[in-house]
């Protein structure tokens, strides 16, 4: 393989990067700076210098970020003659774990037919946990205790260390240990693992002396993107895995770790060279995506934050455009504004998969979603995980884990009756019942449906359903994968379930859209995914296959690959680009996020620098004076990170009709007034001790934020927001609450 043609085309500093074979490596990639360039290449030069492809293992954060590493590194195989030797494996943390475990599991006891249960199977066995091992906390519901135990998770704190877990108020605890201890149990029971237990029990496996050793022999070059976005549980499997040898090469950018809400230790990356001392550390620091200006004005923000590695990004493209900031009346204006911005781009020659608007939530998206339809743009909304989530296929796909993990009793309960097949609630009782006097697993229970004669009139369907499972069980084994879906749909009967329940949209309903697939569409759209992972693996499994599906994220759902504008939250924009880019609702408690606003502000000035950084020629920022919250409309203010952008290179930068900052008022006051406009209540009251904004801590709901004050009778009320049980009002002077010191 020639290493001129690898170098071809790269900087002195991306060749430095993908020179570097053995030992440790820190790439420091600025945004836009070609690190997915330089990972590839990396790969093909290693493998030019006589590494195995096999040998080499590369991790990142998404499906499509390892996806499109994949595909790159093919080429530069192909282009080089050199795709013949196999390939490097390249996953998600949570894929590569779930395949070293179906692989190497059986020493931990781990059955390699488990099955993964996403956030929505956990809420689910949290619920029954709760059942069993008491009632919920008060104030929280079973998808917060869930919350509560996956924070555990990240930090390996067990159900017996939870006071090690910060932000659990005392009187929690007791019952989440409980509700903890029973949830792993069930998911045992269930044969399953959920997404934090594949990362601990991929940790155990790097451990154990026997299975880690196999390992870390067969994978001795590791590659991590993203290094910034690791926890605590991937510094460690990354340290495992990476060994003696030390050949581990970390990429990423402190100044883009956004995600410290799911467990992300921003000291990974800035520690590195602490845990490697002889590491080579190379900063990318030419920006091939962006114009001056926006790396200006991007440059302006991030400066302020102190946990950062300094760097400057040299722009290689021209000036630009300045930096446009818009300041609308409320959110209607601004919606109205982003179809004229649109417009502009179109006349200007752009295509409508050019724009994105971002917001820090989707919920703020609305307005700008209606006035989009009535201009007869085109848009594609990011919902995350919606088309997983959808119910058709919420139901094949608990029939593709009942055939690959009989035990895995939760997708059982989902399917056992679905379509309608005369096995209700009352038979399935009488199964569950059965499979406890028995000690069998509840697929069991169905298989000897002949000698429970207490089924009566359902006997013969539950022996028909247990037919049916067992021809598709041996189907598994004798035809290809997306064949073996296909024959599940129609054989289970989904299809003609999901075909008599089809409808056309409604015009005059919001939440049908002329795009929206039906749910048979929806059912086939699983099949063409199973086609192309054959496509992609060399040995397809059924089993592999469900952990793709259970592990996409929000960021894979993004579609760019047509010709409509993009709607999504600033967090799923990580890892994409767009020649325009308008961010909405840029105001104080939107971004930076209330609940961020006393110690998280500089992760949120990291999410509004990603989101600036995205931008490939234009850049817009919106604010408005006021906007609609919760039914009723609240003043405004402008982001303090507008006001942090380098004024040399913004236009529009005029925030002088806005009034101060929400979060400092002291109180809000509508109570009657006298003649004379004066509020009696208000001067005959103290001054309240309070104001929006601040941090507090009640004995009963633990920590939270208060978001207004007014009078309520002679006594000043609060509405807060509680981490743990939502917004409440509470009466200041008499609720058990205290100030938090501000650091």
């Amino acid at each position: 393989m020639a290493i001129d043609t690898i170098l071809d085309g790269l900087n002195e500093q991306q060749q430095a990067a993908v020179r570097h074979v053995d030992g440790p490596l820190l790439v420091v990639a600025g945004a836009g700076s070609g690190k997915t360039r330089v990972i590839t290449r990396r790969v093909a030069y290693m493998i030019s210098q006589g590494v195995a492809p096999q040998r080499i293992v590369a991790i990142t954060f998404t499906n499509r970020a390892a996806n499109e590493m994949l595909g790159r590194v093919r080429m530069e195989l192909e282009r080089h003659g050199q795709d013949g030797g196999g390939r490097p494996l390249m996953a998600t943390f949570h894929a590569f774990s779930a395949f070293l475990l179906r692989v190497y599991g059986r020493v931990l006891g781990i059955d390699p037919n488990f099955s993964i249960f996403d956030t929505t199977d956990r809420n689910k066995l949290v619920k029954a946990a709760c059942g069993d091992a008491g009632a919920l906390p008060v104030g929280l519901t079973a998808a917060k205790v869930g919350d509560r135990i996956g924070h555990a998770k990240t930090r390996l704190i067990g159900p017996d260390q939870l006071e090690q877990l910060p932000g659990l108020p005392e009187y929690q605890r007791a019952a989440i240990a409980r509700i903890y201890r029973r949830y792993q149990d069930l998911l045992r029971e269930n044969g399953g693992l959920d997404f934090d237990d594949l990362l601990i029990r991929g940790l155990e496996l790097l451990e154990n002396e026997e299975a880690g050793e196999a390992i870390r022999r067969k994978y001795q070059y590791l590659l991590i993107d993203e290094y910034q976005d690791t926890n605590r549980i991937q510094y460690h499997l990354a340290r495992r895995l990476a060994g003696e040898r030390r050949n581990i090469c970390a990429t990423g950018d402190p100044d883009q770790s956004i995600y410290g809400w799911r467990g992300a230790d921003l000291r990974n990356i800035l520690d590195f060279q602490k845990d490697y001392p002889d590491a080579k550390v190379v900063f990318l620091e030419k920006n091939y995506r962006s114009t001056a200006c926006i790396l200006k004005a991007a440059d302006s923000v991030i400066v302020r934050n102190r946990e950062r590695k300094e760097k400057v990004l040299v722009p290689v493209l021209g000036q630009g455009e300045p930096v446009e900031v818009h300041t609308l009346d409320d959110e209607g204006e601004e919606a109205e504004r982003v179809v004229r911005i649109i417009r502009e781009a179109k006349r200007d020659g752009m295509g409508y998969a050019d724009v994105a608007i971002f917001c820090r939530v989707n919920s703020l998206l609305r307005a700008v979603e209606t006035s989009l339809r009535e201009a007869g743009i085109p848009y594609e909304l990011a919902r995350g995980v919606g088309f997983f989530q959808k119910r058709e296929i919420r139901d094949l796909v608990a029939y593709l884990r009942v055939l690959g993990n009989p035990d895995d009793q939760l997708a059982l309960e989902r399917i056992i009756n679905v379509p309608t097949r005369g096995i209700g609630q009352l038979a399935q009782s009488v199964l569950k019942e059965y499979a406890a006097e028995q000690s069998v697993s509840l697929i069991e229970a169905v298989r000897r449906a002949g000698q429970i004669e207490r089924l009566g009139k359902s006997q013969a369907s539950v022996l028909r359903f247990a037919e049916l499972m067992g021809r598709l069980v041996k189907a598994k084994d004798e035809m290809g994968l997306s064949e073996f879906v296909k024959r599940v749909i129609h054989e289970s009967g989904l299809h003609d379930y999901y075909q008599r329940q089809s409808r056309s949209p409604d015009p005059d309903d919001e939440d049908d859209r002329p795009d929206e697939l039906s749910p048979v569409a929806n059912l086939d759209e699983l099949v063409a995914t199973a086609q192309a992972f054959e496509y992609d693996n060399e040995k397809p499994t059924l089993q592999d296959f469900l952990a793709q599906v259970s592990l996409v994220s929000d960021v894979d759902t993004v579609k760019t690959d047509s010709d409509r504008v993009t709607l999504l939250t600033m967090h799923a924009a990580k890892g994409l680009e767009f020649g325009v880019v308008v961010i909405v609702a840029a105001e104080e408690e939107i971004i930076p996020h209330v609940l961020a606003m006393e110690d998280g502000v500089e992760e949120e000035r990291r999410l509004f620098f990603v989101a600036m950084t995205r931008a490939k020629q234009r850049l817009h920022i919106c604010c408005a004076h006021r906007r609609a919250t919760r039914g009723s409309y609240r003043r405004s203010v402008p982001s303090r990170f507008i006001r942090e952008i380098d004024p040399k290179v913004v236009k529009g930068l005029d925030l002088s009709s806005f009034s101060r900052p929400a979060r400092n008022f002291q109180f809000v006051i509508n109570p009657k007034r006298t003649e004379s406009g004066t509020n009696t209540a208000a001067a005959a009251l103290p001054k309240c001790s309070y104001r929006s904004g601040q941090r507090i801590y009640h004995e009963k709901f633990g920590y939270g934020v208060i978001e207004e004050i007014y009078l309520s009778g002679n006594r000043y009320t609060a509405g807060i927001r509680f981490h743990s049980a939502g917004v409440k009002k509470i009466v200041l002077d008499l609720a058990p609450i205290h100030p938090v010191a501000e650091s």
